[in-house]
């Protein structure tokens, strides 16, 4: 999904791709040294995220998600049809109704 979705640089700059960038670069780095440099670096950029870029975070991946099931062929996939990935990405739940009280 990342794949896909991270292809091209229409998404380049999305949380979902800027993961999948930092992903991608510890698994070729070469040393133990880079790797920990990757990650600190990464831990760092985290730390410094306001509440609501984190916010953001999962609303990135609720994009990527929809608009990867909406791809010709993709409804059907394993990752669209997962109910967790659903319910974790897909539709936004329905606020709760309120109780109704008696007067």
């Amino acid at each position: 999904m990342l794949t896909t979705y991270c292809d091209g640089s229409a998404h380049l700059t999305t949380s979902p791709c800027e993961t999948y960038t930092f992903m991608k670069a510890y698994r070729t780095a070469s040393t133990a040294d880079a790797k920990k440099k990757l990650l600190t670096e990464r831990q760092e950029k985290s730390k410094a995220m306001t509440a609501e870029q984190k916010k953001g975070l999962k609303t990135g991946y609720s994009d990527m998600y929809k608009w990867y099931c909406a791809q010709d062929g993709k409804g059907s996939s394993e990752a669209c049809t997962n109910t967790m990935l659903k319910k974790l990405y897909g539709e936004q739940p329905k606020p709760p109704t309120p109780l109704k009280t008696e007067a």
